[in-house]
């Protein structure tokens, strides 16, 4: 029984990987090694018309994070942050089929909402 639920958990941690996809690039924003990037795309399919796309500096922090209808990020639809210099939230909204949706919050760089 233990066998079995230690081969569904690997299983399952394999599947998710799969979920996930990486690419790195330059300054020109030409996909490129992972030791030649400054930047890191990561690519999460959360569920089948539903996926995660973050974007991190190589030497620093998350830029933004988005939700989309499609895996190239075409058709924004969910949560939608950017991150300032040191990684802090500064910006928070949603997206609804591509269109900017409810309130947006903008944050100053001590993390208060602007008015």
């Amino acid at each position: 029984m233990k066998m079995a639920l230690s081969l569904a958990a690997l299983f399952c941690a394999c599947l998710c990987r799969a979920q996930e996809r990486l690419t790195y690039y330059n300054e020109k924003g030409t996909s490129v090694k992972e030791k030649q990037a400054v930047l890191l795309e990561q690519n999460i399919k959360l569920g089948d018309s539903l996926w995660e796309i973050n974007l991190y500096s190589i030497n620093g922090p998350r830029i933004f994070s988005m939700q989309c209808s499609d895996a190239e990020g075409h058709m924004l639809n969910g949560r939608y942050m950017t991150y300032d210099r040191k990684g802090l939230c500064d910006t928070v909204g949603v997206f609804v089929h591509g269109h900017k949706e409810g309130h947006w919050q903008v944050m100053t760089e001590k993390g208060r909402v602007r008015s």
